[in-house]
């Protein structure tokens, strides 16, 4: 049998396991959450990818850690690193000089990266991981990057028909003149 101060003992680390529960719940999760699950542009355009994360008004940009990268089956390239609330220079890669991100919106639970002159190899999946002092996540994306085409073959091709169209067009017809005077 339990003796009471052991029963009151159980009772207690019950409660406080229930209100520890409660308070995880009442205070929510930390999440990351990007705007579109896909982007779609063509070569040389510029794209601005976007994504969410929760913060709390009391928090310091100071604690706040990010990291994007673009992840595809040739590469992994950096595009975004801060830690504790400064962002790391970039110093080499495919993306140098082609990322901004917009500063100003961190503190609303924002990141906004501007991707400018695009290329084909930039296609792939893009995530962003955020760390806070209450909490990380993840989240991604892909990104779709359509090859320009080169309207000069086209052009070239579509000369080339109608030349076939006109030659056979005045052979016929000369060919015809021709059977007529026969």
């Amino acid at each position: 049998m339990e003796s009471s101060s052991e029963t009151t003992r159980v009772k207690m680390v019950s409660r406080f396991l229930l209100l520890m529960a409660l308070s995880v719940c009442v205070s929510g999760t930390f999440e990351v959450k990007v705007a579109h699950r896909l982007y779609q542009a063509a070569e040389d355009q510029d794209l601005t990818l976007e994504w969410t994360f929760t913060i709390k008004p009391d928090s310091s940009l100071q604690t706040l850690n990010i990291f994007c990268t673009m992840i595809n089956d040739r590469k992994e390239s950096v595009l975004l690193e801060v830690h504790k609330g400064v962002e790391v220079p970039e110093k080499e890669g495919d993306f140098v000089g082609r990322v901004q991100c917009y500063k100003e919106v961190l503190k609303n639970g924002r990141i906004r990266l501007h991707v400018s002159s695009l290329r084909a190899e930039d296609s792939g999946v893009y995530q962003c991981e955020v760390e806070t002092e209450y909490g990380s996540s993840l989240d991604r994306c892909h990104v779709k990057v359509i090859k320009k085409i080169d309207p000069l073959p086209l052009i070239l091709s579509a000369a080339v028909i109608i030349g076939l169209f006109v030659g056979l067009y005045f052979d016929l017809k000369r060919r015809a003149d021709h059977s007529a005077w026969n």
